[in-house]
């Protein structure tokens, strides 16, 4: 890392998920440790709802809605959210998903989830349990403490999909779709991962992940041996490590832009993930701090710089074509 760029490490410890033994602090890639995360993370708020309807949840919800403590939607409902509805959310609360979500934002009408105090973590966010199934399309969440938890067992579908000024991003412990993202962190005032998947298999297409802490915090964090992310078009910049793969078999990042990072990506534990056709740029190392027996491909990527910049990739090959440029087009978000 270069003497403008090098800052001290942020640690942000988390609660093990339920599944993990080892309870380890958030130290960034230079360590070995693996960082935890907490499968409940999400959880807040009471149990019983606030303005705005039953706590079956079976209707809809529209217009400017306070809601003064936690709205659940039970199994067997679905509410529905209109475009151009805006709720907001007391401190504490979340909008708890058992049931049937659907969110139908338009490009000149989203809906937008906020907190009724200004400033991130304040609310809790939106909480996806065992059995829930959302759909949301031009989504707005601000101000939350977790924006998205996605549970064991729920599912999800999120197409333009607005985040920022939250404490933690996505945590992602079920299979679902995000594409179309715009996903901001708290810049020198990230404190943790602001994305987390452990032991799921998410599709991340055409999102930008950036504004976080150059140096501190870790980007996308994957964790469990039963993870298989895919990530295509996507750009991710403004981190530690843009990528670390804590734990992996069959990740997969293509035709993706990775700039502006300590690291692009730290691999532990990643067996026959796919690595093709991004552009590494203006990072102080790609691809480093490599496990030994991991077994990726890596190919047609263009490097700013050397691939393996630390030395420690000596099981990993670049192969295909290496061009001298950047791959002008059909890298990154595409409308």
């Amino acid at each position: 890392m270069t003497a403008a760029k090098a800052r001290v490490l942020v640690s942000a410890p988390f609660l093990a998920f339920a599944s993990m033994l080892l309870v380890a602090p958030l130290v960034g890639c230079g360590s070995m440790d693996t960082p935890s995360m907490n499968v409940n993370q999400g959880t807040g708020g009471s149990s019983t709802t606030g303005a705005g309807g039953a706590a079956s949840g079976g209707d809809t919800l529209g217009g400017n809605v306070t809601l003064s403590t936690t709205r659940t939607v039970a199994a067997g409902q679905t509410l529905t959210i209109p475009a151009g509805t805006t709720i907001t959310l007391a401190d504490g609360a979340s909008l708890t998903v058992d049931g049937g979500l659907q969110i139908q934002g338009t490009a000149a009408s989203p809906v937008k989830l906020v907190g009724a105090t200004a400033g991130a973590g304040a609310w809790t966010g939106l909480v996806l349990d065992a059995g829930a199934h959302v759909t949301a399309t031009y989504l707005e969440i601000h101000g939350a403490d977790t924006a998205i938890a996605a549970r064991p067992g729920s599912m999800y579908i999120f197409d333009h999909l607005v985040i920022d000024t939250s404490s933690t991003m996505l945590v992602l412990s079920s299979d679902g779709t995000i594409g179309h993202g715009t996903l901001r962190g708290l810049g020198d005032s990230q404190s943790g991962s602001p994305v987390l998947i452990n032991n799921a298999s998410p599709q991340i297409t055409n999102t930008s992940v950036t504004q976080g802490l150059f140096g501190g915090v870790d980007m996308i964090v994957v964790g469990g041996s039963a993870s298989a992310p895919l990530f295509d078009h996507v750009e991710v910049a403004d981190s530690h490590c843009a990528f670390h793969m804590n734990q992996s078999t069959g990740a997969t990042i293509t035709n993706s832009f990775i700039h502006h990072n300590a690291y692009g990506f730290m691999i532990i534990e990643s067996q026959s993930g796919h690595f093709d056709h991004n552009n590494w740029e203006d990072n102080d190392i790609n691809i480093g701090t490599c496990a030994s027996g991991i077994s990726d491909e890596v190919a047609d990527n263009y490097f700013a710089g050397e691939a393996f910049g630390d030395g420690s990739c000596s099981s990993l090959a670049v192969t295909g074509t290496t061009p001298a440029a950047p791959y002008a087009t059909g890298i990154g978000p595409q409308p």
